[in-house]
């Protein structure tokens, strides 16, 4: 089995209305530190899908919207050892105290399978009936993002998820 961390790169807001797509949203950045089973060199086999957790770290189901998945961005450098996952269009339908989980899954085309490999969860996100104000992202979580990006060669898709990260 391959070394794979997952670190968030952004946080989504530590305070958000019920039903609004959280801005920032929620980026994740993998690396992968061994390649073993063809982990570092089929990006495209590894997915990651958002859940929301509640206080009591339960799973709380339907009340999380937007798209769930997202497979593995890789960088243009061509280094298959690092990838990305954006979650921009997600929103929390309930009010209360909540975090996301995020579950890294590797799949097996042989079998229609997948594997569990890594999960990581967001900060506390407090969700209100009202609107609140917009936050920025945090240059904590930006700065690992944007340093491992300007290593390679910035492609459409860097670009792209870079300009996501600045509205």
């Amino acid at each position: 089995m391959a070394d794979i961390t997952l670190q968030i790169v952004v946080q989504p807001p530590s305070m958000a209305c019920q039903g609004t797509i959280l801005d920032p949203p929620l980026a994740v950045k993998m690396g992968i530190t061994a390649a073993v089973n063809g982990y570092s060199t089929d990006l495209n086999r590894v997915w990651a899908f958002a859940t929301l957790i509640d206080e009591y770290d339960e799973v709380v189901n339907d009340k999380l919207q937007g798209t769930l998945a997202d497979s593995a961005h890789s960088f243009s450098g061509g280094d298959s050892s690092t990838g990305y996952f954006l979650f921009d269009n997600l929103s929390i339908e309930s009010v209360g105290s909540f975090r996301i989980r995020v579950t890294l899954m590797r799949m097996d085309n042989g079998s229609s399978g997948a594997a569990s490999v890594q999960q990581i969860e967001s900060d506390t996100i407090v969700v209100e009936e009202q609107e609140v104000p917009r936050q920025s992202p945090s240059m904590i979580f930006i700065n690992p993002l944007i340093e491992c990006i300007t290593e390679t060669i910035i492609g459409s898709s860097e670009q792209q998820f870079l300009d996501s990260l600045s509205h």
